[in-house]
C-alpha cells in the first residue's frame, strides 16, 4: 500500500524498549502519524520512539489511564485513531482489507479483534513455541474518529481510570460502533508481572468503590485476580457477576460472553476443589463462541477424568470445539489425551491380570 491513510497511530508507554519497535513497525505502512506519549520511562523508549518517526511526547503518570489516553489526543490530525499498546502488534493486512469501514460517515467506532497470547511457562522469551501458546480473544474499540467528515473537532475522550472506555463517548456523539475482523495480538501476557498485576488490583478496586454496580468494572476486577493466582478471592468477584446477571435490571448491562467466562472460571476453581458435581451444573451451556465452547468442553473432560469417567471425558475430547478451539495450548490437548489412554491402559491391564 503506497498511500498511507487518514490515520493516526497514539500509544502510551513506559519502559517498553523491549517491545515498542514491533508495535510501531506494525502500524508505519498505514497510519499518517504515530504518537507516542511517555509516562515516566528511564530506559530507551524516547529514543526507539522517535528513532523509528514517532512524535513523542510526555506525560506525567497520574495512576489514570483516561487522562493519559485524553492527553494523547490532543495531538492526532488525522480524522481517525487507533490505539495500540507497546506489547501489541497490528496485523497490518487485515485492516488494509478493512480500510473501507473509515469511509462510512456514521461509523465513529470500529471494534477489532484483541488477541491475548498466553504462555503456560510465562516466558519473557519474545519467541514462544506454538504448542505451548493459547489465545484468549475479545473485541474492543480501538479504531475511532476524533474529527467528523468535514474536518471538525469532535468532543471525544476516554472514561475510566483502568480499562479505559471511548464508546460512551463517540455513540454520545451520534455514531455508530461496528464490528471488523481486523486484528492486532497482544503479547503482554506471556509473563508474569507482579508490578503491573498490583497496580491494575488498586485501580479496579478504586473504581468499583467509586461504582459498586459497575458489572464491567468488576469483570475485569475478578479476571485480574484471577490471573494474578488469588482463586478465593476471585470466587467471591465471580460469583457475584454470576448472580447479578440473572437480574432483570443488570442482565442487559453485562454481555453475554463476560456470563459465560464468569461459569468457566468458577468452574476451573471447583475443580481445583475438586466438586466435580457442582462443574458439571457451571458447564451446562453451550457457548455461541466456537473457542470459549472448547475451553468449556476441556473443563468438562478434566473433571470427568478426576471423577473417573473416562467414558464422558472420551467423548467430549473428540468434539471439534474442543480440538480446534484457540484458548487451549496444543500441549494441553494433547496432555489431556494422552492422560486419558495411560488411565484407560492402566485398566485394561489390571482386568487382563484377573
Amino acid at each position: 500500500m503506497s498511500e498511507k491513510k487518514n490515520l493516526c497511530c497514539s500509544m502510551i508507554v513506559k519502559n517498553t524498549e523491549e517491545t515498542i519497535e514491533r508495535a510501531i513497525r506494525s502500524v508505519k505502512p498505514i497510519c499518517r502519524q504515530i504518537v507516542v506519549v511517555d509516562t515516566g520511562s528511564f530506559d530507551s523508549t524516547p529514543m526507539i520512539a522517535s528513532r523509528l518517526g514517532a512524535e513523542l511526547h510526555f506525560f506525567r503518570w497520574n495512576n489514570d489511564f483516561s487522562e493519559a489516553r485524553n492527553y494523547s489526543l490532543k495531538f492526532p490530525r488525522t480524522e481517525w485513531v487507533i490505539i495500540l499498546d507497546s506489547d501489541e502488534e497490528l496485523v497490518t493486512d487485515c485492516l488494509i482489507k478493512n480500510i473501507h469501514l473509515l469511509d462510512n460517515n456514521h461509523t465513529g467506532g470500529i471494534r477489532a479483534i484483541i488477541k491475548n497470547y498466553l504462555n503456560p511457562e510465562n516466558s519473557a522469551s519474545d519467541i514462544i513455541a506454538a504448542e505451548n501458546m493459547s489465545i484468549i480473544e475479545h473485541k474492543y474499540t480501538r479504531i475511532f474518529r476524533i474529527r467528523n467528515s468535514d474536518g471538525e473537532r469532535l468532543p471525544i475522550k476516554f472514561t475510566g481510570k483502568i480499562h479505559e472506555q471511548i464508546s460512551d463517548s463517540l455513540i454520545s456523539c451520534g455514531y455508530e460502533i461496528i464490528d471488523s475482523e481486523i486484528i492486532i495480538n497482544h503479547f503482554g501476557y506471556t509473563a508474569k508481572n507482579p508490578d503491573k498485576i498490583n497496580r491494575n488490583l488498586e485501580m479496579l478496586k478504586s473504581e468499583l468503590d467509586k461504582n459498586p454496580d459497575d458489572l464491567w468494572i468488576l469483570f475485569h476486577l475478578a479476571e485480574t485476580v484471577f490471573g494474578g493466582g488469588n482463586l478465593n478471592e476471585a470466587e467471591k468477584y465471580f460469583r457475584k457477576l454470576f448472580e447479578n446477571y440473572n437480574k432483570p435490571e443488570l442482565k442487559d448491562l453485562f454481555p453475554p460472553e463476560h456470563y459465560e467466562m464468569a461459569r468457566i472460571r468458577l468452574a476451573q476453581i471447583e475443580i481445583q476443589k475438586n466438586n466435580f458435581q457442582r462443574v458439571n451444573e457451571l458447564l451446562n451451556f453451550e457457548s455461541s463462541d466456537f473457542n470459549r465452547d472448547g475451553l468449556r468442553l476441556y473443563l468438562m473432560a478434566v473433571s470427568f477424568v478426576l471423577s473417573g469417567n473416562l467414558e464422558s471425558a472420551r467423548d467430549l475430547i473428540n468434539r471439534q470445539p474442543l480440538l480446534g478451539t484457540n484458548m487451549l495450548s496444543q500441549k494441553q490437548i494433547y496432555e489431556l489425551i494422552n492422560t486419558i489412554n495411560k488411565i484407560e491402559n492402566i485398566d485394561k491391564m489390571k482386568i487382563s491380570k484377573k
